[in-house]
C-alpha cells in the first residue's frame, strides 16, 4: 500500500520569503493627540498613568479611516510628557546622552525646576525631532539637571519602554491630529517643510493562479532544498488553481508587563488580555489537479514544501511595537492506494465576506472564528483511469495567518508569534469498487430478488462506489520566544466541523473512462425499450406469416431451447438465471455502442 502526503502552496511564483519584517509593508502610527488644545495643559507635574495617541499618517495627511492606537500606561517612573506642554517651551534640542530644554515662560519653567528638584531620578517622554525616532515617541531616563537662565540642560539617554502598558490599536474613535516633531526648531533655523504622506495601504489582496503547473517534481534548485526526498515516480500537477481575496488586520490590543518583557515571558499571564483580529473579503479558491504515481516508493513520504509565503501589510509603533502579518495558502494532499494511478480532482470554495478571526494571545482557547463554517464547497469533476480501484485520497486548501509582535526597539526586544491555521475544506473521497446486483446509489443488494435493471447494472463490472465528504476547520497556534529559552508553543482547535455530501456510483469503461451510473441506466432503458420493440415486431410479424393475428406483443421462446428460455428477453418466465443472461447480452450491445 502506498501512502502520500503533500503540502504545497498554490501561489505562482517559487519564492522563499523569509519572516523579515524590515521588508514587510507597514502602517506607520505617528505619535499624535486627540484635542491639542485641551492636551496644553497649565501646570506642569510629573504623571504615573497616561495615555499617548498614535495614528496613521504625518502631520499633513489624516486618513478619516486609518488605523490608531492608544498606549495606556502605568508606570513606577515619574515621567514629565513634554508635549503637554509645548506651549510653553521655545525649544528641545537632543543628542546621545543630553537634552536641553528652552522655556519661554518663566513661571513656567520654575515649576518644572521645583518639580524636578524633588526628584533624584525621572523620565521625560519626548516627541521631538532629534530626540526620538522619526514619528515616534522617546523616554529618557534624566540623571541630573543644570542650569543657564531659562535652558535645562539634562544628562540622560533613552531607555526600552519598561513600563506596564496596554496598547489598543484599530479604527480611530475620534479625531487624531498627528503632532508635527519639528515643531519647536531653533528659531533661527528655516523650517524643513513636510510634504503630504499618501495613505498606506490597509489590506492585502492576492490573486494568484498556476495553469498546468509542475508542482511535484519540482526543477527550482532553490525550492528543491526545502523539498527533501520526493519519491521517484510520484508527479503532482496543478492543471488549475487559483487563490484570491485579501486579509485585513482590523485591529487588536496588546498587554505588556514592562518589567519582565525583556527578561523572561515564561507565562501567558504576561500576555492577559492581548489579541488580534482578522477579517477576510472576496476570499475564492479553485483548485483542480493531477497526482500520478508509477513505481513510486512507499517509503518515503512528501514533506511539505512552500512555493510562497507572502507579507500582508503590518503595523508598526515606532520604538514600542511591531506586528508583521504573513500570509501562506497551501494544499493538503493525501491519498492511499494499491496500484499505479494517474487522477485528477478538485474543488472549488468560496468564503463568507466578512469572516473574522481573533487570535487571543493571552488564553490561546478563547481564540475564535466567525464566518468560515458557511464556506460553499463546489467539487470539481473526478477522473481516473484504472480498473477496480480502491482508492482514499483528501485534499484541504489550508490557508495560515501568522503574525509577529515585537515588542521594543528592536535592539531589546521580545518575541510572540501566532498563527490561525485554516482548513477551508478538507475535501475526502473514498472509492471502494462494487459487485453483483447494485442499484443506482452503488448498494448492493442483499436480502431481496434484484430487479432487471439491477442485475444488468451489475452485470457491467468495474462500478466503483465515490463517497464524499467535507470538513471546515480553523485552529490557532502560539508561540512565546523566550531570552535563553527555548520557545513556548500552545495551540488550540476553535473549529472542527464535518458535512456529508451526495455519493456517486460509476462505471470504468475502458477507453472511455467513468461514466455515471445514472447514464448507463439510461442507455439501458433505451435499449431495453429498442429490443423490446423490434421483438415486438417480430412477434407480430412471425404470428401474421402463421395466421395467428392475436398472437399478442411477447415473444415466444422456442420448444427446443435447452434452457427453456433462449429467446426470452423479457417476461414472466426463466427466473434469475435468464434475467442476467439476458442483460449481459443487452449490456454487451449497450457497451458495443458506448466504445
Amino acid at each position: 500500500m502506498i501512502v502520500y502526503t503533500l503540502a504545497t502552496a498554490l501561489l505562482l511564483a517559487l519564492v522563499d520569503c523569509s519572516r523579515n519584517m524590515a521588508n514587510t509593508p507597514t502602517r506607520i502610527l505617528h505619535a499624535a493627540t486627540p484635542n491639542l488644545a485641551r492636551r496644553q495643559t497649565v501646570d506642569i507635574t510629573e504623571q504615573y498613568e497616561f495615555t499617548l495617541h498614535y495614528v496613521e499618517g504625518s502631520p499633513d495627511y489624516v486618513k478619516r479611516k486609518s488605523m490608531s492606537a492608544a498606549m495606556r500606561i502605568k508606570s513606577e517612573h515619574p515621567t514629565f510628557i513634554l508635549e503637554d506642554f509645548d506651549h510653553v517651551l521655545h525649544e528641545v534640542r537632543c543628542d546621545r546622552e543630553s537634552m536641553e530644554i528652552t522655556f519661554s515662560s518663566t513661571e513656567m519653567m520654575e515649576k518644572f525646576r521645583s518639580r524636578s528638584v524633588e526628584l533624584e531620578q525621572y523620565r521625560v517622554l519626548t516627541s521631538h525631532t532629534t530626540c526620538n525616532e522619526a514619528g515616534g515617541r522617546a523616554s529618557w531616563n534624566i540623571t541630573t539637571v543644570s542650569w543657564e537662565g531659562s535652558t535645562a540642560h539634562l544628562t540622560g539617554h533613552p531607555v526600552e519602554w519598561d513600563y506596564d502598558y496596554t496598547l489598543d490599536f484599530g479604527e480611530p474613535r475620534h479625531e487624531l491630529t498627528p503632532i508635527a516633531q519639528n515643531r519647536l526648531q531653533r528659531r533661527d533655523t528655516q523650517p524643513t517643510s513636510t510634504s503630504p504622506s499618501e495613505p498606506t495601504a490597509q489590506s492585502f489582496s492576492f490573486e494568484k493562479s498556476a495553469i498546468d503547473r509542475q508542482l511535484i517534481p519540482v526543477t527550482n534548485s532553490t525550492v528543491e532544498k526545502f523539498i527533501g526526498l520526493v519519491p521517484e515516480g510520484f508527479g503532482l500537477k496543478c492543471k488549475n488553481c487559483t487563490v484570491q481575496g485579501n486579509v485585513d488586520v482590523i485591529g487588536g490590543t496588546i498587554d505588556v508587563r514592562g518589567k519582565n518583557v525583556f527578561q523572561v515571558l515564561d507565562q501567558l499571564e504576561d500576555l492577559k488580555d492581548s489579541f488580534v483580529s482578522f477579517v477576510t473579503n472576496d476570499v475564492f479558491a479553485h483548485i483542480e489537479l493531477e497526482a500520478s504515481w508509477q513505481g513510486a516508493s512507499a517509503d518515503v513520504p512528501l514533506p511539505t514544501v512552500r512555493f510562497l509565503e507572502v507579507p500582508i501589510v503590518g503595523i508598526e509603533v515606532p520604538g514600542v511595537a511591531r506586528i508583521g502579518v504573513f500570509f501562506e495558502a497551501l494544499i493538503a494532499f493525501q491519498a492511499t492506494l494499491k496500484k499505479d494511478l494517474t487522477l485528477s480532482y478538485g474543488f472549488q470554495v468560496a468564503v463568507p465576506n466578512n469572516s473574522t478571526a481573533i487570535a487571543n494571545l493571552g488564553n490561546v482557547n478563547g481564540s475564535t472564528v466567525t464566518g468560515f463554517t458557511s464556506t460553499s464547497l463546489t467539487p470539481l469533476p473526478f477522473d481516473y483511469q484504472s480498473e477496480n480501484l480502491t482508492l482514499s485520497l483528501s485534499a484541504a486548501l489550508q490557508p495560515k495567518i501568522s503574525l509577529t509582535i515585537d515588542v521594543g526597539s528592536g535592539k531589546v526586544s521580545t518575541g510572540i508569534g501566532a498563527s490561525v491555521l485554516l482548513d477551508i475544506p478538507k475535501y475526502a473521497i473514498d472509492i471502494t469498487p462494487r459487485t453483483g446486483a447494485i442499484d443506482l446509489n452503488c448498494t448492493e443488494v442483499v436480502g431481496r430478488e434484484p430487479t432487471q435493471m439491477e442485475s444488468i447494472l451489475g452485470s457491467v463490472g468495474n462500478i466503483t462506489h465515490i463517497a464524499p465528504s467535507y470538513q471546515i476547520g480553523a485552529g490557532f497556534e502560539l508561540t512565546v520566544d523566550q531570552i535563553n529559552l527555548p520557545a513556548t508553543t500552545y495551540t488550540y482547535s476553535a473549529l472542527s466541523k464535518a458535512f456529508s455530501a451526495p455519493t456517486g456510483c460509476v462505471a470504468h469503461i475502458p477507453g472511455t473512462g467513468l461514466v455515471a451510473a445514472t447514464d448507463i441506466a439510461v442507455s439501458i432503458s433505451s435499449e431495453l425499450e429498442r429490443v423490446a420493440s423490434q421483438s415486438r415486431a417480430l412477434a407480430s410479424a412471425f404470428a401474421t406469416a402463421n395466421g395467428q393475428q392475436n398472437f399478442g406483443t411477447a415473444p415466444v421462446a422456442p420448444t427446443d431451447s435447452p434452457s427453456g428460455g433462449g429467446m426470452r428477453v423479457f417476461g414472466g418466465g426463466g427466473g434469475r438465471g435468464g434475467g442476467v443472461r439476458c442483460a449481459v447480452v443487452v449490456m454487451g450491445v449497450i457497451l458495443g455502442r458506448m466504445l
